[in-house]
Formats: C-alpha cells, structure tokens, sequence
C-alpha cells in the first residue's frame, strides 16, 4: 500500500527527519534517523541540509512503507526508523 507522507522537516538536533504517516485512520510520527539515510540512501555524510531533506524526498515511498509495517507490527503510534530497519536478512 502507497503511504502519503506529510509535515516532514529536520529534526532541531539535525540527526533526523520526522514526518508523519497515516496508519488505519491513526497518524503515526515518525523520524528516521540521519545515518539510515546516509547507509541506505546516498546521503553523503555530513551533507547539508538541502541534500538530507532531497534524500529523504528521494526515498519517501521505501521510508514511508517501513514506517507502516513498524507501526503495524508494534501498535505503535511513533516509529523511529534506524539503518538496520533497511538491513534485511
């Protein structure tokens, strides 16, 4: 299922960008963290923050869709998404 991502931005700290899901008619906050996007996503490290926020844009519909089966699977209602979320094995 296609996620709508929405209210995405920089943390304050600049260690992730949050945003938020809708999940069975819940809105789940979520945030995935910068190193995720450098390991998983060709953010450069220590990339401004133009190019963080084009890395999330770039991978939003993977993002959006680990977010969902996060919240899912754990009935959360915040989701933090690290890089090992994207290391399958």
């Amino acid at each position: 299922m296609e996620q709508s991502v929405s209210n995405f931005a920089l943390s304050t700290n600049g260690q992730s960008v949050t945003f938020d899901i809708i999940v069975q008619k819940r809105a789940i906050g979520c945030a995935i963290t910068r190193d995720a996007l450098e390991r998983h996503f060709w953010l450069e490290r220590g990339a401004v923050v133009s190019h963080l926020t084009k890395a999330f844009g770039n991978g939003q519909q993977r993002i959006a869709a680990v977010a969902e089966r996060k919240a899912l699977a754990k009935g959360a209602t915040q989701v933090l998404i690290t890089a090992d979320d994207f290391d399958y094995r």
